[in-house]
């Protein structure tokens, strides 16, 4: 992922919020996600960044669109890692 300084600083200032939150799990996801897909990385052609986009929209699309819990999709993504 490619982003400037203050974009980066920025999200580790989010981060750092959320992680000392009680709510953690239920915006993590969100975070994570969006950053990825605003920070893509400049070589269109790259698969990693494709894939990376596509994985990403794919987390998001099933939290809004078909309303499964973030725990659920954070589960699925750990096991699809694994893999």
């Amino acid at each position: 992922m490619k982003s400037s300084f203050a974009c980066w600083k920025l999200y580790g200032e989010v981060l750092s919020r959320e992680y000392s939150g009680i709510k953690h799990n239920e915006v993590h996801r969100l975070t994570v996600d969006a950053y990825a897909l605003q920070h893509t990385g400049d070589n269109l052609y790259d698969r990693h960044a494709i894939q990376s986009v596509n994985f990403h929209l794919v987390l998001l699309y099933s939290i809004f669109k078909h309303k499964l819990p973030h725990n659920i999709v954070t589960k699925w993504l750990g096991k699809r890692g694994s893999k």
